[in-house]
């Protein structure tokens, strides 16, 4: 008799276990769903309140020469830059500040917008909510 007890409270506890296991897996299965819905909402709203920032039209030629500070943020995207004006034209800009989640690609447009004499340039693919934060930092620099 004792046996047979022994072996039915090892039967219990493995299927105890197995029953623990289980809902654990679905429990974080859960969370993990949950996280990646809560991204991708969040990275909608974001994308959407960039595409919404207002950048006054400015001609550059018109600036007087000098240096110009600006800042701009939205969400966890923080931008701080320093443009600089000489002869009507973008000499130089400076990303004084660049916090960001992945968006580091963004930091080459601040060449594109000195080439092309304007902050009117194309976001960088993938990294398009700190490329507009960026140009709104430089538009807000120039305004």
């Amino acid at each position: 008799m004792f046996f047979k007890e022994q072996q039915n409270i090892k039967y219990i506890t493995y299927y105890v276990k197995e029953i623990i296991k289980k809902k654990l897996f679905m429990i974080t299965l859960g969370i993990f769903i949950f996280g990646i819905i809560s991204f991708k909402v969040f990275s909608a709203k974001i994308i959407k309140e960039a595409s919404a920032l207002e950048n006054t039209f400015i001609e550059v030629k018109n600036i007087p020469d000098g240096s110009y500070k600006g800042h701009s943020e939205l969400g966890p995207v923080i931008v701080d830059v320093n443009v600089i004006i000489k002869d009507g034209k973008i000499e130089n800009i400076e990303l004084l500040k660049h916090q960001n989640g992945f968006g580091n690609a963004a930091n080459s447009i601040v060449e594109n917008m000195v080439q092309k004499n304007t902050y009117n340039v194309d976001a960088i693919s993938g990294a398009t909510v700190s490329s507009k934060v960026i140009i709104n930092a430089v538009n807000n620099a120039l305004n």
